[in-house]
C-alpha cells in the first residue's frame, strides 16, 4: 500500500474513533448505553428493523 493512501486511511480511521467516542460520551449522559443508542438511532433512521438486521449492521451481539 502506498504511504498516501496509508495516510488517508489513518486519518479516516481516527475520524471514526472520534465520532464514535463522542456518540459514546452522549449516550452515556443521556444513561442509555452505546448499544441502546446505536438501534434507538437505526429505528429512528429506517422506521422499522428487525433485531437481526441489526446486530448485523452494528455488530451487536445478540440478546437471548
Amino acid at each position: 500500500m502506498n504511504a498516501r493512501l496509508f495516510a488517508r486511511l489513518t486519518e479516516i480511521n481516527q475520524s471514526v474513533i472520534r465520532f464514535r467516542g463522542l456518540y459514546s460520551l452522549w449516550s452515556s449522559a443521556h444513561g442509555i448505553s452505546y448499544n441502546e443508542m446505536l438501534v434507538l438511532y437505526a429505528l429512528r433512521e429506517k422506521g422499522y428493523c428487525t433485531q437481526k438486521s441489526l446486530c448485523e449492521s452494528y455488530r451487536l451481539p445478540p440478546r437471548p
